[in-house]
């Protein structure tokens, strides 16, 4: 490329600017930062109080479109002998008011004069799981001073929340799906106090029958009886519900339906009651399913 010598000089004049513009600006930068570290600590603050307004304005918002019934959280003193979870008409804040009008909230009374473990028993699709969710999120959300998409929520504060549900393996560490959710259990077993919230979703389905039905038996009679932790224990071994009918503190609860055996159809009612399913209804929906 030919440039004329008049236009060499135009860019060597260019680049000059272009240096002292860059220099004057490094200055000014340098300028800026150290006047700024000079209120370091002011500056701080104020990042600290509009972090802090932020979220209490985010809570604040959050309880407004939480829908009715809606109420602050009362918590228990540590003092008392046993800790207490009692939450009645709970519903999972994901569910938006006004457009999930059928969702059915349900009663959760856990320690007190109540026993302090659940053996969650009901048909599949019939909404364990649901209550197993939105019961730990009602204590999040109790414990960061958020208001509880429910009627009344007292409890005693939880130390930690531990939970095993869904399945999933671990490629990387050669751990197959049975062995992740051992692990998981065994963490829970070994740290698990009288304080926490434990919450098993179906353990010991990764394995035989009579193998998971023995583990989930030992696990939970372990967790009620030498741990005494609040909890929630799903399963579809019908037989433990005879093991632990008498236990005293395990409460045996199943999430209601109704059967039409002659059409072959479920319905679920979604509402949280006393005593055993009979049943987990798998090929009832299996045939909802179109299998």
């Amino acid at each position: 490329r030919y440039w004329s010598p008049a236009l060499r000089q135009m860019v060597r004049d260019y680049e000059e600017s272009m240096e002292i513009r860059s220099n004057i600006l490094d200055d000014i930068q340098q300028r800026v930062y150290r006047k700024f570290d000079e209120y370091y600590e002011l500056w701080m603050g104020a990042v600290r109080t509009a972090a802090e307004l932020d979220s209490l304005l985010g809570m604040a918002l959050g309880a407004t479109t939480l829908g009715e019934p809606c109420c602050r959280p009362e918590f228990i003193a540590t003092t008392t002998t046993t800790a207490v979870l009692n939450v009645q008409e709970l519903r999972h804040p994901c569910v938006i008011p006004g457009i999930a009008t059928d969702f059915i909230p349900n009663d959760i009374h856990l320690g007190d004069d109540a026993p302090s473990m659940i053996l969650l028993t009901g048909p599949n699709m019939g909404g364990k799981s649901t209550l197993l969710r939105q019961t730990c999120i009602a204590i999040i959300m109790a414990q960061m001073g958020c208001y509880v998409p429910a009627r009344r929520c007292q409890l005693t504060p939880v130390d930690r929340i531990f939970t095993r549900i869904g399945a999933n393996d671990n490629i990387m560490a050669g751990q197959s799906t049975f062995m992740v959710e051992l692990s998981e259990t065994a963490k829970i077993l070994n740290e698990a106090t009288p304080r926490s919230l434990v919450i098993l979703d179906e353990l010991g389905r990764g394995t035989s029958t009579f193998d998971g039905y023995a583990i989930a038996y030992s696990v939970l009679h372990y967790l009620a009886t030498i741990i005494g932790c609040r909890g929630l224990f799903s399963t579809h071994y019908g037989l433990l519900n005879e093991e632990m009918a008498h236990h005293t503190n395990i409460a045996l609860k199943h999430m209601a339906c109704y059967v039409d055996d002659d059409e072959k159809k479920v319905t679920f009612l979604y509402k949280l009651t006393p005593g055993a399913c009979p049943k987990s209804y798998g090929m009832h929906v299996a045939n909802m399913a179109g299998v």
